[in-house]
Formats: structure tokens, C-alpha cells, sequence
């Protein structure tokens, strides 16, 4: 569709859209490391997977994971968190004016 104009009010609510999708991912794959990490430990018994066994008995893997995690929530704070209400300034307190019987410069 060559020369179809896009109104920018819906590429503004799309890129809002792909943003929250991308922190919600973001946030998703930050608790997924987390939670491979606390749980490998605990399931490696009872799953029988390379990755979870890897996990429980890796102690620089399990490290190296909680510090990518940590690393992924910043990213999806910094980069991907959609702006809130602007901020409100306090209003600025009204001047008096001089007294009259002031000389001035």
C-alpha cells in the first residue's frame, strides 16, 4: 500500500503497544532466569532435563544468571517503561510587587 498515510495518533498508541509488549517480555525472560535459578536446586530430582541440572549444580552459571536478570530489568525500566502523566511543577508563588516608596536603580 505505497503512499497510504498512517495518522500519527495510531503509530503513537502502536509504538506505546510495542513498547509494553517489550517490557512485559522483558520482565518475563528477567523472572524466568530468576526463577531457573531458585528452583533448579529443588526440581532437579524430579525433572529430567540437562538445563535444570545444570543450573542446580553450576554455581558461576547460577551467578552469571541472577546478574543477566538484574541486567534485563534495568533494560526494561530504562528503555521500554512508558512515560507516566507529565510532572506537575508547584506553582510558582506570585511576586509582590515593590512598595511604592521604594527609589529604584
Amino acid at each position: 500500500m505505497v503512499g497510504v498515510e498512517i495518522p500519527a495518533v495510531s503509530f503513537g498508541l502502536l509504538s506505546s503497544w510495542f513498547r509494553r509488549l517489550l517490557y512485559r517480555l522483558t520482565l518475563l525472560a528477567s523472572l524466568a532466569l530468576i526463577s531457573l535459578v531458585i528452583f533448579s536446586p529443588w526440581v532437579e530430582n524430579k525433572v529430567s532435563s540437562r538445563l535444570v541440572s545444570v543450573f542446580a549444580h553450576d554455581r558461576t552459571l547460577r551467578r552469571t544468571s541472577v546478574a543477566s536478570a538484574l541486567g534485563l530489568l534495568v533494560t526494561a525500566c530504562v528503555f521500554f517503561r512508558i512515560p507516566g502523566a507529565p510532572r506537575r511543577v508547584p506553582p510558582k508563588s506570585p511576586q509582590a510587587p515593590p512598595p511604592p516608596n521604594m527609589a529604584g536603580a
